[in-house]
């Protein structure tokens, strides 16, 4: 096997694995006060279920592209895949930014004196996406160099 394609599924599984942690541990908001009910957090924490979904196809999508490459080997039909596996680690990367920015305005610009700061789970879906950028990265390597080379 290719060691882009071996690294692609790599970073995949621990992207998926630290969203998935990030986005159902109930460290988001830490410390002292009282936490108004807010808004915006309500529609982060509907937004953030979406690149879970996103991180769920990228696997689906790489399992079967990386069947069809071990069947009949490296292909030109075998770019699209990879291109779409980018794209969905762009969204995702879009949406857990605008996700963590939401959590983190709603906190600055309602709680005044609270003592409020973004826990643990908000920083493994940060550390998720800041891992992705490799997975749209060696995607486009894939898919416009790799096919060309084998």
């Amino acid at each position: 096997m290719n060691a882009s394609l071996f690294l692609l599924g790599f970073l995949i599984v621990i992207c998926s694995i630290l969203d998935i942690v990030g986005t159902y541990t109930p460290g988001w908001i830490v410390g002292n006060g009282n936490l108004p009910v807010l808004t915006w957090i309500d529609v982060a924490g509907i937004l953030i279920n979406l690149p879970v979904g996103c991180y769920i196809g990228m696997l689906i999508i790489f399992g079967v592209n990386t069947r069809l490459i071990c069947n009949q080997g490296f292909t030109n039909s075998n770019r699209t895949p990879f291109l779409v596996i980018a794209g969905l680690a762009l969204i995702a990367i879009a949406l857990i930014v605008a996700c963590v920015i939401m959590v983190a305005v709603s906190l600055n610009s309602y709680c005044g004196r609270c003592d409020y700061s973004l826990g643990y789970s908000a920083w493994l879906c940060v550390s998720s996406a800041i891992l992705s950028l490799g997975i749209v990265g060696l995607s486009i390597h894939l898919a416009r160099k790799s096919c060309c080379d084998c």
